[in-house]
């Protein structure tokens, strides 16, 4: 009986010390708040493309760093726009007319909300506030959510635009076993009118 009680408190200690390294694996394994600053840079250089370059230059960057790219060939001809798969054409076509709009746009970005890794890849939810401002009139988007994700084996971020409108399956396909417990803050909207 003395042997068997031995035996489960090694067991305990055993586990115990499992647990311990896992969880301080874990901890190591996400990087996004110290990633922060790249991050911050990806965000930089989009607006930088938006106010200064060409349409070619926002292609690329979104081939670079939008998650959804590592999708389509899921999904032939089509590419995810806003918060559906639509037809590459027309997606095209609507970037290039906002981005042909030249409103002067700018970015508050905030501290992660959620970090967690999720079918080893490391999940990194930031809530944004995105000004436009166009004919006197400035359009606030708040409390916008991108889901920056990371492969645990890499250094490279991939950004997601959560929309709340995205279907349900959409969201399955791009994250798989995603826990029911992580709430999304509403997006509010704010229009100002600028005085002269």
């Amino acid at each position: 009986m003395a042997n068997m009680k031995q035996g489960i408190k090694r067991l305990c200690c055993v586990m115990v010390w499992v647990m311990a390294i896992q969880l301080s694996h874990a901890d190591e394994q996400l990087r996004c708040s110290k990633d922060m600053a790249k991050i911050k840079n990806i965000y930089a250089v989009k607006k930088d493309i938006f106010d200064h370059q060409q349409f070619e230059d926002l292609q690329n960057h979104l081939n670079q760093y939008d998650y959804t790219r590592l999708f389509q060939k899921n999904h032939p001809k089509q590419t995810y726009y806003l918060d559906a798969w639509i037809p590459s054409d027309q997606a095209t076509a609507d970037l290039k007319s906002a981005f042909d709009d030249k409103m002067e746009t700018t970015y508050a970005v905030h501290q992660p909300f959620a970090n967690f890794i999720l079918n080893d890849q490391e999940l990194c939810l930031i809530t944004l506030d995105i000004s436009f401002t166009s004919d006197e009139v400035t359009t606030t988007l708040k409390n916008l959510t991108d889901i920056w994700v990371r492969k645990t084996d890499s250094d490279r971020w991939y950004f997601f635009e959560y929309h709340e409108a995205i279907s349900p399956e959409d969201f399955q396909e791009f994250f798989p076993d995603f826990p029911e417990n992580i709430i999304f803050p509403m997006t509010e909207t704010d229009i100002t009118t600028l005085e002269n």
